[in-house]
């Protein structure tokens, strides 16, 4: 402790900032040491506080107890809202939270009515500083994101995990703007989002031109394809990030790639992208990538379904398409598989190195992510060679 008494308290701070990045369980126990250092791991240890009605009384007799003031450090508040409305009333204090810049809201399955949280989601984003908001619940519908985005008008990033399938009925007056602040969106994993979402931002009067969409479940097509086409087109054109899967009933990869080919060429500002195809094996990523015309693109994400080995991937041909003069700007290459479990993992190895030599040279490929099932299926495969070799 001698040591750490003639730091600067900046040092002090910086050191315990650099351990909540590493443990963030420390900063209960760097709390203990001395006060210098209670400030800050407090600070850390704050910055994201769930509050339901199981833990609102109990956080409140912290707070009260606390030699330092901890509402002051919250800055990611993240809300569990089970319909019964008589614990709210105490979320009056919270309102003293002055530095909230991320909110989320987690909505149970029985609950229809938000209006009760009206009145201290205005509160929190009249400091201006709330610019990050996450929407969970399997019964919220867009209408219900419509109002709620109109309570928080500085909100830049939106991040939505509601009902799977989010049926979207256009209303006969002009819904309210959304934030103009708003430039990234993210739809979770089970969130079909497909053509009603993208029909829902259709009518809006201004059209939002997104910089950022990540879709980390399955656009489903079919029938409305026109309906997100027809948004590429009108706000295609400032987007720099995409995350996209395509999934048409009773399609071929061959159909997504024709799909891609109709999107893409209205976003040519694209500095990331990431798209999903369900066969290794048919020439549809070399269609797609035949298809691109992006000069900004940076970094690129291609993932398989489940099921394939990485073997069953044309790395030769990813290498010469990658050589093509329209990617010279690319830094980044990245190919995943889907496990069983939905969980995504690197097809990046040493031998892949070796069978993509043009990309390599160029620093292109992603990090070698372990993967112990390729290592597995790799070494088997090496050992029948050699068994075959010898006999």
């Amino acid at each position: 402790m001698a040591v750490l008494d003639n730091l600067a308290q900046e040092v002090v701070d910086e050191l315990i900032d650099a351990l909540h990045g590493i443990d963030p369980n420390s900063m209960k126990a760097c709390g203990l040491v001395c006060t210098r250092w209670l400030a800050r791991s407090r600070y850390n240890l704050f910055s994201r506080v769930f509050i339901s009605a199981k833990t609102i009384r109990s956080f409140f007799e912290l707070v009260d107890v606390s030699p330092v003031p901890i509402l002051t450090f919250v800055r990611h508040l993240c809300l569990v809202y089970d319909g019964n409305p008589q614990w709210l009333r105490n979320l009056g204090r919270l309102h003293q939270c002055a530095n909230i810049c991320a909110l989320e809201l987690d909505v149970a399955a029985r609950v229809h009515d938000l209006e009760p949280l009206r009145s201290h989601i205005s509160s929190w984003a009249q400091s201006g500083f709330v610019s990050e908001l996450t929407l969970i619940g399997p019964n919220m519908k867009l209408p219900a994101v419509r109002d709620i985005l109109s309570w928080v008008p500085s909100v830049k990033s939106l991040h939505l995990r509601i009902a799977r399938t989010m049926p979207f009925q256009p209303i006969s007056s002009l819904p309210p703007p959304l934030p103009l602040t708003l430039h990234a969106l993210t739809l979770g994993p089970k969130d079909d989002g497909g053509s009603d979402f993208f029909a829902w931002l259709l009518s809006f009067l201004v059209v939002p031109r997104l910089k950022s969409i990540q879709n980390l479940g399955a656009v489903q097509l079919g029938r409305h394809q026109e309906t997100v086409e027809r948004y590429f087109v009108c706000a295609g054109g400032v987007l720099q990030s995409l995350t996209f899967n395509l999934r048409l009933n009773s399609a071929s990869d061959r159909d997504i790639s024709e799909c891609y080919g109709k999107i893409l060429p209205h976003t040519p500002n694209l500095r990331h992208i990431s798209l999903c195809f369900r066969n290794p094996e048919s020439r549809s990523v070399l269609d797609t990538l035949a298809l691109l015309h992006l000069p900004h693109l940076e970094s690129m994400v291609i993932t398989w379904g489940y099921g394939y080995a990485a073997d069953s991937l044309q790395w030769g041909d990813l290498d010469e398409a990658l050589a093509d003069p329209r990617f010279r700007n690319l830094r980044h290459f990245f190919v995943n598989l889907s496990g069983r479990d939905g969980v995504e993992v690197s097809a990046i190895t040493r031998w892949t190195q070796s069978v993509m030599p043009l990309a390599f040279a160029r620093g292109l490929l992603g990090p070698r992510i372990p993967n112990p099932a390729l290592v597995r299926r790799r070494q088997r495969g090496t050992k029948m060679a050699k068994l075959g070799r010898a006999v």
